[in-house]
């Protein structure tokens, strides 16, 4: 039996835990469907997993096809990072209110460079254009790293690219310093965000736990990533060809294993109790499922955040998320249909209680 074969099986458990887990924690989303602006989200979320494991392993076992299908795997990742910024902004009472809380903000003092002194960050002085430069500079990644894959698969086709191949005359070196570089500008900016709004999401109390979220998104896209770049230089200068065991074939390998960890620890950060508002309506599953499945309010978002100046279309309009049919509906809760009030409270967890307006919403003291 070959290296690669013992790989592939000792793989495949892993695999199939990842999918139970995963499966499990979107059951019970589905079945506790009350809250739909942040479950929608959170659901989409939790469906990386599934995504990313079935490629590793199918790719684990049929290497040439791991060459094609890795597309599907680098567009969800791009998703799920739009995806998690939509959902803070949904924790912190929408766009309007993240721009009111920049638009308080004192001058925010920068570290220096280099004992160079650099000017403090004024976000009140054009709140709109802080609050875009930052999302821009997350949701990029949305935009650039499909692109990147379909180029990569394109040049891969043609036979123009070799795979780990790192020389000055391959195009797989330029391309993966534009991911790199692609990843960090998004990693930043999403830290930027939350650094911002350090003292607003403290008010959300221990339920919300963005910054616990934020960690599980960026060890899953962000942590696999720099590792299949280690993986790949390490064969590359230690001069390794080995036809058996390829650098794909140690990184899918890792990541079977690892995918299932991971989806242990988005069961625990991403729980569906957290939105339970007790004798509250919820959805049925088929409406659920399309709720989910259905993925308008990002394209609309996306649309506006690469195409609007300053964001007032949102402000003044109807936020990407309530677009959905079901925001107000005669099945949703109270909750649902009140004005983008985050349904994290400051006193009461929603564990099995009626879930009430966070004071980051209402502007109400904790002094």
């Amino acid at each position: 039996m070959s290296a690669h074969t013992i790989l592939v099986w000792v793989a495949f458990p892993f695999f199939l835990l990842s999918l139970g887990i995963s499966f499990w924690s979107i059951r019970t989303h589905i079945k506790q469907y009350q809250q739909p602006r942040f479950q929608r989200l959170i659901s989409r979320i939790l469906i990386m997993i599934p995504i990313f494991a079935t490629v590793a392993w199918v790719s684990l076992l049929f290497y040439n096809a791991g060459r094609y299908i890795f597309i599907f795997r680098d567009c969800y990742q791009a998703f799920v990072v739009a995806t998690f910024f939509l959902l803070t902004e949904e924790y912190l009472g929408g766009v309007d209110q993240i721009l009111d809380f920049f638009s308080k903000k004192e001058p925010i003092p920068q570290r220096k460079i280099l004992c160079i002194e650099r000017k403090p960050i004024n976000l009140a002085a054009d709140p709109r254009r802080s609050f875009m430069k930052v999302k821009r500079g997350v949701l990029q990644f949305a935009v650039a790293m499909p692109v990147i894959g379909l180029l990569t698969l394109v040049l891969d086709i043609f036979s123009i690219l070799e795979p780990y191949d790192w020389s000055p005359s391959n195009a797989y070196l330029y391309l993966n310093i534009a991911q790199v570089i692609i990843v960090i500008v998004s990693m930043l900016s999403m830290h930027k965000l939350l650094n911002y709004l350090e003292d607003e999401i403290k008010l959300l109390g221990t339920d919300a736990r963005i910054g616990a979220k934020f960690w599980c998104v960026k060890v899953t896209i962000f942590a696999t990533f720099l590792q299949s770049i280690v993986i790949s230089l390490i064969f590359f200068l230690a001069g390794a060809n080995p036809e058996d065991v390829t650098p794909s074939t140690i990184q899918n390998f890792l990541l079977a294993i690892e995918y299932s960890i991971m989806a242990a620890i988005q069961m625990r950060f991403f729980p569906a109790r957290e939105f339970l508002v007790e004798h509250g309506a919820r959805l049925t599953s088929k409406q659920a499922l399309r709720d989910i499945l259905w993925p308008t309010d990002f394209m609309q978002e996306t649309k506006r955040t690469f195409t609007s100046s300053n964001h007032s279309d949102v402000i003044d309009g109807v936020a990407p998320a309530e677009t959905s049919e079901y925001i107000v509906s005669p099945t949703m809760s109270f909750e649902e249909t009140s004005d983008r009030a985050p349904l994290l409270q400051s006193a009461e967890p929603a564990y099995g209680g009626t879930a009430t307006s966070s004071p980051v919403a209402t502007g109400d003291s904790h002094e």
